[in-house]
């Protein structure tokens, strides 16, 4: 059926509920994110992701 410029897809979809849940997960009452982690997760998700494509798994 095809889509739009502008429409998420392939892995960005789920990846921006993680990224939410993620964020959600570690912020503080007062609003402070713990960056570190978030930018650790993000990082070893793309790592994972970077393996699998090479060993062919993702499509």
């Amino acid at each position: 059926m095809g889509g739009t410029p502008s429409q998420i897809t392939g892995p960005t979809g789920p990846m921006t509920v993680v990224s939410a849940a993620i964020i959600g997960t570690h912020s503080s009452a007062t609003g402070e994110v713990n960056m570190a982690l978030i930018a650790g997760t993000f990082i070893l998700a793309g790592i994972f992701e970077s393996v699998l494509g090479l060993l062919r798994v993702l499509g």
